[in-house]
């Protein structure tokens, strides 16, 4: 492999920043740099290269389906590549190109059902960041939205969210994750990103979202229903007794090490399908259940 795509994988393992479309799409921009520098001798060697680096980007972030899915669908393409080296390398580009545009035009097609599903005039109580929740939020700035969002610690993506909707003009309250259940109070909804979709009908997303999902479980009483914004490329076959969990640095708490104190930094879990409300991807709305 090149040293650049060394390095960018590194990145992509490394981010914290970034939600699980959006790494998906810098996947496929690695990839797509790749084919055009790898060296080659031809274009069944360039093909073999090429799997090999994709099975890098499937396992360097388990927790994220939309890198696997979109990865395998990139795979698939190769299997075509044109016979002659140059051209080859180009149709793999390409090839990549053309899933990051599926993307975007997924991503817009999902900003524009929540933004109908959660209407005008609404408080909504959201969790770290999300591309694709701060695109459907977006569509609503202007329209009486007002927004809470906890802070997602140990990194604060919260923190992140709340400063790009600011900039839209969107009111913005920053909760610590332990105010969870407080910033429910007189929310008419709670809007989740995922990471994942799994096939037994929950979902993998930031830690933090368990217990706010949960506490909207006890106000449903009070009509809080949970949503989760989830493109189709998140959908994933593993379910949550298999599914696996990415742990990071423990450094990242910001704590001492301590003798027998253990640490732990757990970033993603699961959240039951029995607790949300209904799932929008870009196909539409659809009840949970």
């Amino acid at each position: 492999m090149t040293p650049a795509f060394t390095a960018g994988l590194a990145a992509l393992a490394a981010d914290r920043r970034h939600g699980a479309t959006e790494l998906a799409r810098s996947s496929l921009e690695l990839l797509a740099a790749l084919a055009t520098t790898l060296p080659a001798q031809d274009v069944d060697a360039l093909r073999a290269a090429l799997c090999a680096a994709a099975a890098q980007v499937r396992a360097c972030r388990p927790s994220m389906a939309p890198l696997g899915n979109l990865t395998d669908a990139w795979q698939a393409e190769l299997a075509g590549l044109p016979p002659t080296l140059a051209v080859a390398r180009r149709a793999a580009a390409d090839a990549a190109t053309r899933l990051i545009t599926a993307t975007h035009a997924a991503t817009a097609a999902l900003a524009g059902h929540i933004a109908t599903l959660l209407g005008r005039d609404r408080t909504v109580l959201t969790h770290s960041f999300s591309s694709t929740v701060l695109a459907g939020l977006a569509r609503l700035a202007g329209h009486g939205l007002q927004v809470r969002v906890t802070e997602a610690r140990p990194l604060n993506e919260g923190w992140t969210l709340a400063t790009r909707l600011a900039a839209l003009g969107i009111p913005v309250s920053v909760y610590t994750d332990a105010q969870a259940a407080l910033a429910l109070a007189g929310a008419d909804a709670v809007l989740l990103g995922a990471d994942t979709r799994l096939a037994d009908g929950g979902c993998v997303n930031k830690a933090g979202s368990l217990p706010i999902a949960l506490a909207a479980r006890a106000a449903r009483a009070a009509g809080v229903p949970v949503y989760v914004a989830c493109e189709q490329v998140k959908r994933s076959p593993a379910r949550a007794a298999t599914v696996a969990l990415e742990r990071m640095e423990v450094a990242e708490l910001g704590y001492p090490e301590v003798p027998g104190v253990t640490l732990c930094n757990t970033y993603f879990e699961v959240v039951p399908g029995a607790l949300v409300s209904a799932w929008v991807s870009e196909d539409g709305v659809t009840a949970a259940g």
